[in-house]
């Protein structure tokens, strides 16, 4: 997965390869928490490497993180805000699983056993 990661933001060195490992540790572990499985699919591999790709890609490029969420809407004149973050980002921002990635892991979710 850190390959994928690093192909697709485009880095060509291991200056941020710490970082990536950490938050796909994080990434994977709320994603196994959260489906009840023991093994990742490629589904899920891939979901996490999406998800952790877009927590990389402002710290990578130096732009602000944009969580998806929306912050505010505007009927008259038609205005959408975002939720948009502080271009410095701790390692506990961004990792953790919005209300659409919850939506989409539904799918890879199983029942608990006791």
């Amino acid at each position: 997965m850190l390959e994928n990661i690093k192909l697709i933001l485009n880095i060509t060195d291991d200056k941020h390869d710490n970082l990536i490992l950490l938050y796909l540790a994080k990434v994977e572990t709320m994603v196994v928490d959260y489906c009840n499985v023991n093994e990742l699919t490629e589904g899920l591999e891939s979901f996490i490497e999406d998800k952790v790709v877009s927590i990389m890609k402002p710290l990578v490029t130096g732009g602000t993180q944009n969580t998806g969420e929306i912050k505010s809407i505007s009927r008259g004149d038609t205005k959408i805000e975002y939720n948009v973050g502080d271009a410095t980002v701790s390692t506990s921002n961004g990792a953790t699983l919005t209300s659409s990635d919850k939506e989409f892991l539904k799918q890879y979710r199983r029942a608990r056993c006791w």
